[in-house]
């Protein structure tokens, strides 16, 4: 029973062959014609991994509230990668490249409203033409760009690897070099003072052929150095932490508050009688014009050496976060000209268009067979459908 049925099939096929040949040939030629055609896509990749710090902190000790300041600062859950791909498909980044590669032109928009022209762009850009993804597991972001022209592809894959990283070195890195550069300048002002205060006390020995000051003066120099470097201390404290925080802060106000205490030791100090000022500390207003002034220089200059010893440290740590925070991309493939193109696949095309077209032609060429088996049945359903005297001639 099998076998009949093979012949039975194989027979059909015999008879019919001029209708498989036949349409299996036209979609065949169709194939050819439409993968020759179509225009030809090529496709430029890159593949990076993204090397940062996300840890965002002060680049300045802020002393007891350090622990209070982290729990306000945080660490990110972001990776550097995931950051990477949020930036690259921005709206802001995709119409850079459109603008600048001239996309819209490319993408044949006749569109007179240049702001709905630009959203049917990106719409086709995103689609068509940028592919970005990342492995969470590795870490690698592949951005892969695909265009009628070799050379516009390896432009746009480019660019994204070097905006992306003009990105992350200078723009993301703004409140980094914010702070860094605020320190930088306090230690030049400082480092200056420091000068100018050791020549005016050199000056000022050498034309008073160095003056013995007393003991009291001393404890005075010290104490009240001490006090007005706390104050200098919890300004640039104060100033760094608006830097970086609201003027609601907990962080804010816990330094305002130490400012006004620091305010009324100075102000202790400086009255004939206070809490804070000690019994054998001469009152400065009883000071010699001439010990007075080289009291007043020696405290100037303890204040600022003070300054100084802390302020440097702060720097140079300043300088370092700044270094170890900048995130990087280390490219594991650069872009290049691709050498064979991403689509049409005219053999692929070719093969899958003649197979479906060989099995439309046995379709065709077994509901012919069908007909022409069965011909005085479908002629009387034919009339009884159309009410006419046709027949269905066989070819």
């Amino acid at each position: 029973m099998k076998s009949n049925n093979i012949l039975d099939t194989l027979s059909v096929i015999v008879k019919q062959r001029k209708v498989i040949i036949g349409l299996t040939s036209v979609a065949a030629v169709a194939a050819i014609i439409y993968s020759l055609v179509t225009p030809q896509i090529w496709n430029s990749t890159a593949a990076f991994l993204a090397v940062g710090d996300n840890t965002t902190g002060l680049p300045i000790d802020l002393g007891n509230i350090s622990s209070l300041a982290s729990s306000f600062i945080g660490t990110g859950n972001a990776t550097e990668g995931l950051n990477n791909i949020t930036v690259m498909t921005s709206r802001t980044f995709s119409e850079d490249i459109i603008r600048r590669y001239g996309l819209i032109k490319y993408f044949k928009i006749n569109e007179p409203d240049s702001n709905k022209a630009m959203d049917i762009a990106l719409l086709k850009f995103k689609k068509r033409v940028a592919s970005i993804g990342l492995d969470e597991e590795t870490g690698l972001t592949k951005v892969s760009i695909k265009t009628k022209s070799k050379q516009l592809s390896l432009d746009i894959a480019q660019h994204y690897i070097q905006k992306l990283e003009y990105y992350n070195q200078e723009l993301k890195q703004t409140k980094g070099k914010r702070n860094r550069q605020f320190l930088e300048k306090r230690v030049a002002e400082i480092k200056h003072e420091i000068d100018s205060l050791s020549v005016a006390l050199k000056d000022f020995q050498k034309s008073n052929k160095a003056i013995d000051l007393e003991t009291q003066l001393t404890a005075t120099v010290k104490i009240y150095s001490d006090v007005i470097s706390q104050q200098m201390l919890n300004e640039i404290e104060l100033e760094m932490a608006k830097n970086n925080f609201s003027s609601t802060s907990p962080i804010v106000k816990e330094l305002e508050q130490k400012k006004n205490l620091i305010l009324k030791q100075i102000k202790e100090l400086e009255q004939k009688a206070g809490t804070v000022k000690p019994k054998y500390m001469l009152d400065i207003d009883k000071i010699p014009d001439l010990s007075l002034k080289y009291a007043q220089l020696m405290i100037n200059l303890e204040i600022q050496k003070k300054l100084f010893e802390y302020i440097y440290p702060q720097y140079e740590l300043a300088k370092l976060e700044e270094l170890k925070d900048m995130p990087t991309l280390e490219v594991i493939d650069y872009p290049r000209l691709a050498g064979m193109r991403a689509r049409p696949k005219r053999a692929l095309i070719c093969i899958i268009a003649t197979f479906l077209g060989f099995i439309l032609s046995l379709l065709v060429a077994f509901i012919k067979n069908f007909i022409d088996l069965n011909r005085e049945r479908v002629t009387h359903l034919w009339r009884t459908l159309w009410g006419k005297k046709t027949d269905i001639k066989s070819d």
